[in-house]
């Protein structure tokens, strides 16, 4: 800051001010964040749960029990995979 005109200076402190109010700003956003974040980790889990109960065959979800087949219930075969297929990032 040393040589810059005071008016420019000023401006300068002002602006370093803003960022650093900015920065709290950003500080307290991600703190919520993970907040919710945790919040709806716990709502997915019985989800989670019984996707896995259903992919698995543990489970008949409703509307399959109509559904007869001859074949042993293994619930879904090569889920994972195909969803791993399907995201080419992983």
């Amino acid at each position: 800051l040393q040589g810059l005109p005071e008016h420019v200076k000023a401006r300068v402190l002002a602006c370093e001010e803003l960022e650093t109010q900015r920065e709290a700003l950003a500080k307290k956003f991600r703190e919520e964040r993970r907040e919710i974040e945790r919040r709806y980790q716990q709502l997915y889990v019985p989800l989670f749960s019984k996707r896995a109960a259903i992919v698995q065959g543990t489970e008949v979800p409703e509307g399959a029990a109509a559904v007869e087949s001859d074949e042993p219930d293994n619930g879904i075969p090569g889920f994972w995979l195909a969803c791993l297929k399907r995201f080419p990032e992983v």
